[in-house]
């Protein structure tokens, strides 16, 4: 892999950490940069704006969006949200992972956000 000239991604390299979306140029970015989030703190996902970008990235990439799954996508989205104070994105997201699976695994949480938005 030469990495000046092609720009490989570095994560694909083990051991190495490098800055979350470091390139664009390797076909499985999506799913190897959702893993390295997935080993992190949530408070620590919560706060890095890079964590959302990815998310959001992650829809339209084949290999995340295929082993993550769409509903699970937009479930991380609207917890990123949720921690961040925003709970009407959260609702507006969560209601989409709902409409994808039922049993995505929000939906208490969801009614319970409704609730509390309404009152």
């Amino acid at each position: 892999m030469q990495l000046a000239s092609t720009r490989a991604c570095l994560f694909c390299l083990p051991g190495i950490p490098v800055p979350p979306l470091q390139c664009s140029a390797c076909p499985r970015m999506g799913y190897v940069k959702m893993r390295f989030y997935e080993e992190k703190p949530e408070q620590e996902k919560f706060s890095d704006p890079y964590y959302l970008q990815l998310l959001e990235l992650a829809l339209a990439d084949e290999n995340a969006s295929y082993s993550f799954g769409m509903d699970r996508i937009y479930r991380k989205i609207g917890e990123y949200y949720e921690a961040n104070d925003q709970p009407n994105k959260t609702i507006e997201i969560w209601d989409r992972a709902i409409a994808i699976n039922g049993k995505v695994g929000i939906a208490r949480r969801l009614e319970l956000l409704k609730k509390k938005m309404s009152q």
